[in-house]
C-alpha cells in the first residue's frame, strides 16, 4: 500500500506582543498535537523566558522577539518543512487537525486550510464566508451585520511556500498573510464543533472536556486490515472497507482511536517489532490521507510457543482475551470509560473489553463503517 508520508510538523505561534502564556495553555497544546502524531514541534515565540513545567523538552524554541507573525515565520523558514500545522498557543480548538491535512492533499490549488468553529461566538479571530469549502473571504467580528456561521481558531494547515507570497510587514498571519492568500482563491476550510478556547486562561470545565475522551479500541488483522496470516509486510497491508472512515469519524467525533493486536509472531520468530512498526507506520500514513490517525498502538509479542525469550509466555496479561493492552492505553490516556468500547473480529476482542469494564463487539461484516451504523454506534454515543 502506498501513501504519501504524514505531516510531522507543527508551529505553534506566541509572537503577539500582547500575548499571554498560560502554562497549562501552551502543555496542552504540546501534548495535543503529539497525541495526532506531531513529533516536530516548533515554539516561535516572543518570551524570552519560559516557564520550567512546560513541556519545551519536546519543542524547537525559535525567540523571534518584537516581531509580528508573519515576520517571524519568514525568519524561520530555515526550519520550516515544505507542509505545516500552525496554531496559535494563546487559544485552543479542540478539533481533528488532520481533517486539514487531508483537504490540502486532495484539493488542488490549496495553500492554506483552516479550522472554523461552526457558529458564533467570542474571538479574536474573523468570521469566515465559505462557499463549496474554501474560504471566499473574512469579515471582522465586531462587524454585527456580515457576521457568517464560522468563525476562525487560530489553526492552520500550510504549505512553506506561502512565505514566498506574503510582502514583507504583513502583520499578523490572519490579517495579512491568510487575507492576501483568501483573496487568491487558495484557502479551503473545514468546520467543526469542538471545544473552543479563546482566552488564554482555561476553565476547569473546558480542561475536562478537551482532555476527557471516551476511547474506540481496535483491533488489528481482520479487523482493520484483512487477516492473511501473521501478516507484517506493509506491501501486504490491505484494508477491510469502511475502516478509514470509520476512524475518521470517531477523530472527528473526538474520541481516541486505538489499535490493540496480538503479534505472536514475535514471539514464534517469524518477523521483530522492526517490522510491526513499518506496519503501523504505514497504517497512519494511510489514517491520515483520508484525514483520521490513530493515537496510539500497543502490541502483545506473546505466546506459550514461542521460541524467542522472553515472549514465550502462557497467558500474559497483554494477550487478549485478557484486558492488559486496553487498561494499559486507559491508564497512559485520559479515557471516559463509560463511554467507550471495542471492535474485533473475535470473542477473544470482546472478552477482553468485558474484561477491561467495556462494551465489546464483534466484527462479522465486510464493511466496518456499515457495521457500525447497522450496530447504532453514532446513535447513542456522545462526542
Amino acid at each position: 500500500m502506498n501513501t504519501p508520508v504524514r505531516c510531522r510538523q507543527a508551529v505553534i505561534l506566541l509572537c503577539n506582543k500582547d500575548a499571554v502564556l498560560h502554562t497549562q495553555l501552551l502543555n496542552l497544546h504540546i501534548n495535543e498535537l503529539i497525541r495526532q502524531g506531531f513529533e516536530d514541534i516548533i515554539l516561535l515565540t516572543s518570551q524570552a523566558e519560559l516557564p520550567q513545567c512546560i513541556s519545551t523538552r519536546r519543542c524547537t524554541i525559535i525567540l523571534a522577539e518584537g516581531q509580528v507573525d508573519s515576520d517571524a515565520l519568514r525568519n524561520a523558514a530555515g526550519f520550516l518543512n515544505d507542509q505545516f500545522l500552525l496554531v496559535h498557543g494563546d487559544c485552543f480548538f479542540d478539533f481533528n487537525y488532520r481533517a486539514l491535512e487531508a483537504v490540502q492533499r486532495h484539493t488542488e490549488g490549496i495553500m492554506v486550510t483552516m479550522a472554523l468553529k461552526a457558529g458564533m461566538g467570542r474571538s479574536r479571530f474573523s468570521y469566515a464566508s465559505v462557499l463549496d469549502g474554501k474560504v471566499t473571504g473574512l469579515i471582522d467580528t465586531d462587524n454585527p451585520i456580515h457576521r457568517s456561521s464560522h468563525i476562525g481558531t487560530g489553526v492552520y494547515f500550510c504549505d512553506r511556500a506561502i512565505l514566498t507570497r506574503v510582502p514583507e510587514s504583513a502583520g499578523s498571519f490572519e490579517r495579512g498573510t491568510v487575507t492576501a492568500l483568501v483573496a487568491a482563491g487558495t484557502v479551503a476550510c473545514v468546520v467543526g464543533e469542538g471545544c473552543f478556547v479563546a482566552e488564554p486562561a482555561l476553565t476547569r470545565e473546558q480542561y475536562e472536556v478537551i482532555t476527557q475522551r471516551p476511547a474506540l479500541f481496535l483491533d488489528r488483522d481482520g479487523t482493520i486490515n484483512c487477516d492473511q496470516g501473521y501478516t507484517h509486510k506493509v506491501e501486504d497491508m490491505k484494508l477491510i472497507d469502511g475502516a478509514l472512515e470509520l476512524i475518521r469519524t470517531y477523530c472527528d467525533r473526538g474520541w481516541h482511536v486505538f489499535v490493540v493486536t496480538n503479534q505472536s509472531g514475535i514471539a514464534r520468530g517469524y518477523f521483530g517489532f522492526d517490522a510491526v512498526e513499518r506496519f503501523h507506520d504505514a497504517l497512519r500514513n494511510a489514517c491520515v490521507d483520508a484525514g483520521g490517525f490513530i493515537h496510539d498502538f500497543e502490541v502483545s509479542p506473546y505466546h506459550e510457543s514461542g521460541c524467542l525469550e522472553p515472549y514465550a509466555v502462557a497467558n500474559h496479561r497483554t494477550r487478549k482475551p485478557n484486558p492488559g493492552m486496553l487498561l494499559d492505553l486507559m491508564e497512559k490516556w485520559s479515557v471516559i470509560k463509560a463511554d467507550s468500547l471495542m471492535v474485533g473480529d473475535k470473542n477473544i476482542d470482546v472478552l477482553a473489553a468485558e474484561a477491561a469494564g467495556i462494551r465489546g463487539l464483534l466484527f462479522d461484516s465486510h464493511d466496518l463503517m456499515q457495521f457500525a451504523v447497522a450496530n447504532g454506534l453514532f446513535e447513542s454515543q456522545t462526542s
